[in-house]
C-alpha cells in the first residue's frame, strides 16, 4: 500500500484516517461527540439526537474507508473526486449549520478546512503526479 508513497499522499492519508475514526466515536459517547464536534449543548445533552449522530457519523466513517480503499488501489484521482466533493459540500454544510447555531468559530472552521479539503481535491493534488 505504501510502496511509492509520494508527500501528496498525506493529505488524503489525514482525512481519510480522520474520517474513518472520529466517525466511530459517537458509538461509545455521543454527547462528547456532539460537543466536540460544535453542537450545541442544548442538542448535546438529549438522548433522543444520540441515533441520528451515530448513523450520520457512520456514514463519514465510510467515506474514510472510501478513500483508504481507493488509495490502495492506487485510484488517485479517485481520492480527489470524493476529497472535492465531500470537503466543498460537507464543509458548506457544516459552515451553515453551526452558523445557524450561532457557533460562529466553529463555522468559520469548518468552511474553512472544507475549502482547504475540497480545492485539494479539485486541484487534483493526489492524482497529479
Amino acid at each position: 500500500m505504501f510502496e511509492q508513497f509520494n508527500p501528496r499522499d498525506i493529505p488524503p492519508l489525514i482525512v481519510a484516517t480522520g474520517t474513518c475514526y472520529t466517525g466511530l466515536w459517537p458509538l461509545w459517547n455521543a454527547r462528547a461527540s456532539m460537543l466536540t464536534f460544535g453542537f450545541p449543548a442544548r442538542l448535546a445533552e438529549t438522548p433522543a439526537t444520540y441515533p441520528v449522530m451515530v448513523c450520520c457519523q457512520i456514514r463519514t466513517t465510510i467515506l474514510g474507508m472510501i478513500l483508504f480503499a481507493f488509495y490502495s488501489q492506487q485510484k488517485f484521482n479517485e481520492i480527489d473526486t470524493v476529497m472535492a466533493i465531500v470537503g466543498l459540500y460537507a464543509g458548506a454544510m457544516d459552515s451553515y449549520i453551526f452558523y445557524r447555531e450561532e457557533n460562529p468559530s466553529k463555522a468559520i472552521f469548518r468552511a474553512v478546512v472544507g475549502l482547504l479539503i475540497g480545492s485539494w481535491g479539485c486541484f487534483g493534488m493526489t492524482g497529479g503526479r
